[in-house]
């Protein structure tokens, strides 16, 4: 997907977990978590850093589980190490208008995150087999 001219939001920094929206069980079965596992994610607080060194963008989302890091030049595709799964994911990151959008490439059993800020809150909206959900982070 093209770059648009649309400002970019300001997402780096330390974001601290607010809330869930109430979809957030019905996305996690989507990706086929058990029902003991998505009541651990549920009460789980991840934060996520957000980063930047020149071009580069550093998504880091640190889990109970361990640490998801999403390191990719807005555009390109990308391969990460999924602590959770264990496999290596093939991905793409890009800009959506005020959107920073990570999504897989090649699988269709993988979420698309977006990332936008809005009122304050970094807005997390992750999409899955047809199942959306969002987190609200403050920043720290």
């Amino acid at each position: 997907m093209a770059e648009s001219s649309v400002d970019k939001p300001d997402l780096m920094g330390h974001w601290v977990l607010d809330r869930n929206d109430e979809n957030l069980d019905a996305y996690l079965a989507a990706l086929g978590m058990n029902w003991f596992i998505r009541k651990m994610v549920r009460l789980a607080s991840p934060t996520i850093d957000i980063s930047k060194e020149g071009d580069k963008i550093t998504v880091a989302t640190h889990t109970p589980k361990g640490d998801l890091v999403d390191c990719f030049t807005p555009g390109d595709e990308y391969e990460m190490k999924n602590p959770m799964s264990g496999l290596t994911e093939k991905k793409k990151g890009y800009w959506d208008g005020d959107c920073l959008v990570v999504e897989p490439v090649e699988r269709d059993d993988l979420p698309v995150v977006k990332r936008t800020v809005k009122d304050g809150f970094l807005q997390a909206t992750a999409s899955v087999k047809g199942v959306t959900t969002v987190r609200y982070f403050k920043k720290k």
